[in-house]
């Protein structure tokens, strides 16, 4: 295809070149070229617009410009370009045409499949909307002319559905569908019954039960549903092709998710995107600054559609699945362009078939059908992962499409985890899942014996989650609910061995011990930082231990530098002379998000900036800055309302919800207030002081230290208006707030700090690459 900008760039560049051809041929006295450059000339001065309007007129200039360019190095590119034009117009035409319709329906179909609603379509649905608008099936509107072109299609068919669904009114809408967009009107606006809504108090129009009876028969037909997945599929795909003009995105991955985004991406985000250099920079600057503007789940939900899209395997809403079937196993390194693998449907066969589609039949069990597809093998749960649009396995409706993926690698246990190694016991370490657990000495046989037993009930990324706990006269260590040890008498003696001059022993083993089973990384006594452990990489842990202790012997390595690699989603710590000392895998990220205390699993960000914050924030406990991450103080916060009136983020949630720190602090205040019944006042570091009031219960007391996850009552409900809600204000003061009432300071808006650090200027800088 040829986009408007190269038809722009075109007829500029010929304007800018006649007259340096009409110079040169003068000196040249090559008196041959004239009548060309004449031809041409006449051409240009034709051409009153610069869209696609003109593609005949540059196709007619072909021959002049060979003519010229055999002479003229300049008039290459011209000629080339013309002739893309003029082979578009006399042999492309009808083959792109019919590319890109498939390229559109396949397109369409991830985006129905990525909602979840695949199999679920109501075609024949017609109903009028809250503007007396008529609506038909998958978005077909009577007044922007989509449902006319939707009945013209189908009347110009050979054998038309239009007959065999309407009977006896079907020459009557023939010929409103011949007459136009009025005379269709018409005919629909005879079909109207006024009705009363005693419910709203108001009056309403409604289509007739025979016309309504009448389009759902035609929405069962095969052609009609094509026709209507043609026709807004063709909407899209021209927007998305405008889209991706403006913004230069190429790719087949990139053009997909401009697709998807048709209701999202604004014209003004596409001139943003369209000023940033590389396509893979692009593509996340697109879901960047989409997801930006969205709160709550939904942000979540976009971000994992717009990965999956972009990486062909994802993950919405919890269902992992891989949507290679629908853009085709080598479409990453295609232009949207070009593409040459589209089949026109997925295999369809009779009996459940793994690579294939089933069409479900009445009585059907998905348990069932896994079970007769892989011979007793599988797992139904892989299945379902594949298709979200079936939302319960036992529950299926006859004519849903159902995709059985081919078994590989990847396919879950019966068990629901992944099988690993069986673990490995010496007398100074315990081996798993790739982590050598050294701090087993204070632990006595029984001990390790039921740890052990209790690790093979865990995953290696659930380890990620172990923390400590205070009991009554004790501290044990629980991981996902598992209690993994508990410190006993016997343990003091042992652990005083180790740590001899330790006033607390117990304390500092059962820390160094849920370290290492969370595989953190210890560069000194005092200082552990989280980091995933690869079993690919056994000595990883060791060079990157010797690798940061050089840069922190090293005066002239400070400051270092966040290196962003977008497409591998990696990240490369440099030094200040540039040269890089290690990198953050994916892994890693996971890691620092469940280190313990912060509450960093309600961090909600796109993609990058996810790995520039959480990178720095990994440096500054490297390098002892002072960088916490603001977490909204409810779990899922985002899925309650939220107003903010005068400087304060109210949201309203059901008496008795957890409340939490919006980030670790101590307490300056807390009890019964005036006016807000009981609340708690926190001094966060830097100057940031946070006040939680409308609690029903309060969990703590002046000058005790919390973190993230310490939960500081409940909440309760408003005393003016007696709705259930949590009222929050944050402030910055740089004096010191000693109690509620002494709370001053400037104010700060909760939206503009949750979810990002604290001190908003991070110590070290960053940079993005491709």
């Amino acid at each position: 295809m040829i986009s408007q900008s190269e038809i722009e760039k075109f007829w500029l560049t010929l304007a800018q070149n006649l007259e340096f051809w009409q110079t040169e041929v003068s000196s040249t006295q090559n008196w041959a070229l004239i009548p060309e450059i004449q031809a041409v000339a006449s051409i240009l001065s034709q051409a009153h617009s610069c869209d696609l309007s003109t593609l005949p007129l540059i196709a007619g200039i072909t021959k002049n410009l060979a003519q010229i360019a055999g002479s003229l190095d300049s008039a290459f590119e011209l000629h080339a370009f013309a002739q893309r034009c003029h082979n578009l117009l006399t042999h492309e035409h009808p083959e792109s045409h019919n590319r890109h319709t498939e390229l559109a329906r396949r397109l369409y179909s991830i985006h129905r499949f990525l909602d979840g609603k695949a199999g679920a379509e109501q075609f024949g649905a017609i109903q009028t909307d809250l503007n007396e608008d008529i609506q038909y099936g998958l978005g077909l509107g009577l007044r922007d002319g989509s449902m006319l072109r939707f009945l013209t299609r189908l009347n110009e068919q050979d054998s038309s559905p239009i007959c065999r669904s309407f009977d006896e009114e079907a020459n009557e809408l023939i010929d409103a569908i011949e007459g136009g967009q009025t005379s269709l009107e018409q005919f629909f606006n005879s079909q109207m019954i006024l009705r009363y809504d005693p419910i709203m108090s108001r009056k309403k129009f409604e289509l007739s039960d025979s016309l309504q009876s009448h389009f759902s028969r035609l929405g069962a037909e095969p052609s009609a549903r094509k026709a209507q997945v043609d026709i807004l599929a063709g909407n899209r795909f021209e927007k998305a092709r405008k889209a991706a003009d403006d913004s230069g995105i190429r790719s087949l991955r990139g053009f997909a998710m401009l697709f998807d985004l048709e209701h999202l991406a604004s014209e003004q985000i596409s001139e943003q995107i369209g000023t940033v250099h590389g396509e893979t920079n692009k593509c996340l600057s697109l879901a960047d600054e989409v997801i930006a503007r969205m709160h709550g789940h939904i942000a979540v939900h976009w971000q994992n559609r717009l990965e999956s899209v972009f990486h062909g395997v994802g993950n919405v809403d919890g269902r992992f699945y891989d949507e290679r079937r629908f853009l085709g196993k080598t479409a990453e390194g295609m232009t949207w362009e070009n593409v040459d693998y589209l089949p026109n449907e997925e295999m369809v066969s009779q009996e459940p078939i793994p690579g294939r589609t089933y069409i479900v039949n009445s009585g059907d069990r998905l348990s069932m059908l896994t079970e007769k597809a892989y011979h007793g093998e599988g797992d139904y749960r892989y299945v379902l992962r594949q298709n979200p649009h079936i939302q319960h396995p036992e529950h299926l409706v006859p004519g849903t499409r159902l995709y059985f993926p081919e078994l590989n690698h990847s396919v879950p246990t019966k068990e629901g985890i992944q099988p690993f190694d069986e673990i490995t016991e010496t007398e100074t370490a315990i081996t798993y899942a790739g982590r050598a657990i050294h701090e087993i000495g204070p632990m006595t046989p029984q001990q390790k014996q039921k740890f052990c037993e209790t690790l093979k009930r865990l995953t290696p990324y659930q380890l990620y989650h172990a923390e400590k706990i205070v009991i009554p006269s004790s501290l044990a260590i629980v991981c996902c609910g598992l209690t993994l040890i508990i410190s006993e008498q016997e343990n003091r003696a042992l652990a005083e061995k180790q740590f001899p001059e330790s006033e607390d022993p117990v304390g500092l083993w059962i820390d160094e011990l849920a370290g290492e089973i969370r595989g953190d990384l210890k560069i000194k006594d005092n200082l552990r930082v989280p980091l995933a452990t690869i079993p690919e990489q056994p000595h990883r842990h060791d060079w990157i231990r010797t690798s940061i202790r050089r840069m922190l012997s090293d005066i002239h390595a400070y400051p270092p530098r966040v290196i962003i690699h977008t497409r591998s989603r990696c990240v490369d710590i440099a030094d200040a002379c540039g040269e890089t000392v290690l990198r953050l895998e994916n892994e890693d990220f996971s890691a620092i998000r469940n280190q313990p205390t912060r509450r960093l699993s309600d961090y909600l960000a796109p993609p990058v900036i996810q790995m520039n914050v959480l990178s720095q924030l990994w440096l500054c406990d490297l390098f002892g800055e002072s960088c916490e991450i603001c977490v909204p103080p409810l779990t899922q916060a985002n899925q309650y309302v939220q107003n903010t009136p005068e400087e304060e983020c109210h949201f309203l949630v059901p008496i008795g919800t957890s409340v939490y720190p919006i980030m670790s602090g101590t307490v300056i205040d807390s009890g019964r207030f005036p006016g807000v019944g009981f609340g708690v006042l926190i001094r966060h570091h830097a100057g940031l002081y946070s006040r939680y009031a409308c609690l029903a219960t309060v969990c703590v007391h002046p000058g005790q230290t919390v973190t993230a996850e310490t939960m500081i009552g409940r909440t309760g409900c408003s005393e003016l208006t007696g709705e259930p809600v949590l009222r929050l204000k944050l402030k910055f003061s740089e004096k010191k707030v000693v109690d509620w009432l002494s709370f001053g300071g400037e104010a700060v808006s909760y939206l503009d700090v949750v979810c990002h650090p604290w001190p908003t200027h991070l110590p070290f800088d960053s940079f993005m690459m491709e």
